[in-house]
């Protein structure tokens, strides 16, 4: 081996065992190579990673500021899911009560019990624009402009106010008990409308008339559609037509007409009385079903 490889190895060696010897009595530290970090970026400047989270206090105030977003995001959506189930629960339980026959809250206004055929009049008053207007619960002006006098007025007005209330009472008492849309319940109901209708035998057509639209009930029929090959089509019933009567009978609500078409002999003529362009006149058809789509109004006689 060459003798001055040696020798520098050994002067090498020596170096580094003195320099270690040196560090140790001094308590020094080899100094560390520098490593290079790279430049932070702000997520403004639009340099460097792109995908770079900003550091430090930038990077705290950024999180809690999408986190509060989130956050109030999330709450938002909560609060319309609330709204929406109970609006939801809400149609629910008025679908029920109306196939229980009982009518529904309106707004805040206290509610009765009605049977359904009511309830479909009044609710196809409301969509035909019709209907009574009066804010008072019950329009004896109605009674008064119809020329029946205020002794008889005032009677109306109590048996109906009455059947209102004992509707309310009837109802409160089955929601507490656990009875409502129980038989005993539709009796108790079944009575209360007995009681009312039997106003019909005391009133005539033309009293009875301004009776339903004082209490917002249906007291016209109108043709809403008509099967073309039907007795009402084929007779020249037209849709837009109001009818006042049925074989002499006055036709206030739907299940009038179907009452009055189910009675007597099959497929015997019969006259209808309808209003068409302001005008009265007669149409002929069998005994029967017509063949027609029905929607109902309130309007003043």
């Amino acid at each position: 081996m060459n003798h001055k490889f040696l020798t520098v190895i050994g002067l090498v060696s020596m170096g580094v065992m003195a320099a270690a010897t040196f560090n140790a009595l001094t308590g020094s530290q080899p100094a560390s190579p520098e490593v290079k970090r790279p430049a932070k970026t702000s997520p403004e400047s639009g340099l460097g990673n792109p995908f770079a989270a900003p550091a430090g206090e930038a990077f705290d105030a950024t999180f809690d500021s999408k986190l509060a977003e989130l956050e109030h995001a999330i709450q938002t959506l909560q609060e319309t899911l609330q709204s929406e189930t109970q609006k939801r629960r809400q149609l629910e339980q008025k679908v029920a009560l109306l196939d229980k026959g009982a009518q529904p809250d309106n707004n805040a206004q206290a509610s009765g019990i009605a049977d359904p055929a009511s309830m479909r009049d009044a609710a196809n008053s409301r969509q035909t624009g019709g209907g009574n207007l009066n804010p008072n619960w019950f329009n004896e002006q109605a009674l008064l402009d119809a020329g029946i006098d205020h002794a008889k007025v005032s009677y109306i007005k109590n048996v109906f106010e009455q059947s209102e209330l004992d509707r309310l009472y009837i109802r409160d008492q089955a929601t507490r008990e656990g009875w409502m849309g129980t038989e005993r319940f539709n009796n108790a109901v079944k009575e209360i409308a007995d009681r009312s209708n039997a106003l019909r035998e005391q009133l005539s057509d033309n009293e009875y008339d301004a009776y339903l639209y004082a209490a917002g009930l249906s007291n016209r029929v109108i043709v809403e559609s008509v099967l073309s090959n039907s007795p009402a089509g084929i007779a020249g019933i037209k849709s837009g037509d109001i009818i006042l009567s049925y074989d002499n009978q006055r036709i206030y609500n739907w299940p009038d007409l179907t009452s009055a078409t189910s009675q007597g002999t099959v497929n015997a003529t019969v006259a209808v009385n309808i209003i068409r362009d302001n005008q009265q006149q007669l149409i002929y058809v069998p005994r029967g079903p017509l063949g027609i789509r029905l929607t109902t109004d309130s309007v003043a006689p």
